[in-house]
Order: structure tokens, then sequence, then C-alpha cells
């Protein structure tokens, strides 16, 4: 997701209630591009959130999503795909992860919250920088990009306390993943082709060339995934040194926020093509697209399945990728 989700949408949606199952529980294929070898990965389920679904993990023996448009983080139990819980959140929540026994939810108000897994209550309110998009866990700390403040936070978890602020010039910091002994940090400036190394000790940014737009990033099979939103690419790094790796993999009209599979697999959200991209990650051949509901916004592993945030569509929907 870029600057579409800056501002939540003024769509009305119902809401689906806790304790209401998902609209779909049964596999079906995806009526998508088939798979080039294998299996067809399959819909298990499409869970009906209402507003804007966004960000996605799983913890705690639950999937926890956001819901931008309603400042709410959501609680689905993965077997019956029932909502069991709403916590209230700071304004246009998305991206979170989980660590140190808590989620960690960014939001665009300028604030990372801590949540209690048990209770799914708001444990603290850190003040970060404006329109923060990822939360990442990473060497004893959590780190968060702040889009519109040009800077990353490092939080210590035991304190709650920001410990550090990095300056980021040139750059509006993305996605964020651990990889080769460092932070690597995407870079959401339209017409920007570099994104960056963060050393997390030193605090030093490297600059690395990938895309045009390279905002996004995950990590799998011993490299870094970027997704460019501006070329419709996803390219592929040595963790280590920066280097290209084969030729760029074309992934839809905007791809997004991909994430990793298994440590098998990349998968890619196109929030503008309506499509998943899905990519072996020890090849970097692209298996399959898949055609999928209004506005595909972050994808996330949960156990034998990938689920994506419809962030138009209010839904989130289940995907079993298929054998290959």
């Amino acid at each position: 997701m870029t600057a579409r989700w800056i501002v939540v949408l003024s769509l009305v949606s119902a809401c689906a209630s806790p304790g209401t199952p998902a609209r779909s529980a049964s596999p079906s294929p995806t009526g998508a591009l088939p798979p080039v070898t294998g299996q067809p990965s399959q819909v298990v389920a499409k869970v009906r959130t209402g507003g804007t679904p966004c960000g996605i993990v799983e913890a705690f023996g639950s999937v926890w999503v956001t819901d931008a448009q309603n400042a709410t983080l959501l609680r689905i139990n993965p077997r019956t795909h029932a909502i069991i819980g709403r916590t209230p959140l700071a304004g246009t929540p998305c991206e979170l992860t989980t660590g140190f026994g808590s989620l960690w939810v960014a939001t665009q108000s300028g604030v990372l919250q801590r949540v209690d897994p048990r209770s799914a209550k708001v444990l603290a309110t850190i003040a970060v920088g404006r329109a923060s998009y990822e939360p990442l866990v990473a060497f004893g700390s959590v780190w968060v990009s702040n889009r519109n403040s040009s800077t990353v936070s490092r939080i210590n978890p035991h304190t709650n306390a920001v410990t550090a602020t990095v300056p980021t010039p040139g750059l509006l910091p993305g996605g964020l993943v651990e990889a080769g002994g460092a932070i690597w940090v995407g870079n959401d400036s339209g017409g920007a082709t570099a994104l960056a190394k963060l050393d997390p000790t030193s605090l030093h940014l490297t600059s690395v060339m990938a895309g045009s737009r390279p905002s996004f990033v995950t990590a799998a099979a011993g490299s870094v995934w970027v997704a460019s939103e501006d070329d419709g690419s996803v390219t592929q790094l040595d963790p280590r040194t920066g280097a290209r790796r084969g030729l760029p993999l074309l992934a839809g009209v905007r791809p997004v926020n991909l994430a990793a599979w298994r440590d098998r697999e990349v998968w890619v959200p196109d929030d503008q093509g309506n499509l998943l991209t899905r990519i072996d990650a020890s090849s970097g051949a692209v298996l399959e697209r898949l055609l999928v509901g209004s506005g595909p916004a972050v994808a996330a592993p949960v156990g034998d399945s990938v689920w994506v945030s419809m962030f138009g569509g209010g839904e989130v929907w289940q995907v079993r990728p298929g054998a290959h």
C-alpha cells in the first residue's frame, strides 16, 4: 500500500459481528491464470470484515487483522474463521508484527501501539513518526518505518521508549525486513530507484539499487525480495552485497506488501490489478498468478496457507498454495 491508505476511505461497509463465520469455508479454485507447473492454489475461506482490512499476522493461536477505516484490531479464529474479538486502536492502523510477548501495530496517526494478545488490550502507545508503515522485531528492538517523517524509530521493548530516531534523507521509508545482518528499508518515494540497508549497530544507511519506487521488502531462501510499485516488478537481491540476482519479475500493476511463505515462496499482492503473484524463492520463477478480490494489500503466512487482506473489498482471504 502506498499513499492510497494514508487517508481512510469513506467507503461504508457492513461489519461482521464477533463470532460471525466466513462467507466461504470450502476449498475452491481461484479461477485465475493457471500455475506453470503443479496444482493451482485454492481459496479456502473468505472472511467478511467490513471496513478496510490491512495488516495481518498469525500469533498466539489467532489471526490478527487491522481495519484501517474503523481503527480496530480484529481477532479471528483460524479454524472456524469467526471474528472473536475487536480492540479499538489509534487512527488508521495497518501493518503489525509480534515479538516480546506482544503485538505491535503501526498506525498512520503518529504512534506505535503495543497490544497484549491475552487480554487484547493496548498496553502502550508510543509516539514515533508520521504515517508509520511497518514495525519489525529484530536485533533486540522494535523498529518502525515512518514514511512522512523520513525516519526509522528504534524502540526498547522493555521500557517502550524510543532509543533512536534514524533520519533517512531522500527516502520515504516503507517496508522493513531483517536479512544479512542488516535491516532493509523500502523506499516509497515516487521516481526513486534505491532502497537502503540500515546497520543496526552504527545506524548507518547504505543505498542499494532496485526497481522504480522499491517500497516493500521481504526475505526468503537467502535473498531479499523487493516490490517496486512504479514499474510493477519484483527484484531479488543478495542480502550481503545488494547485487541483483536474475532479472526483475513482473508482478502486476502495482505490487505492494509481499511476504515469504515457509521460506519457499514469495507472494506479491497487486493492489491495483487485483492480482497475486506467486514466486518460487529458490529458482526465482513465477509459479502462478491468481485473480483475487478488490485491492489486495497485505499477504501474510498463516500455517499452511497465505492470508491476504482485500483493502477495497472488506474481506480477508485464506489461500492454500498448490503443490509444485
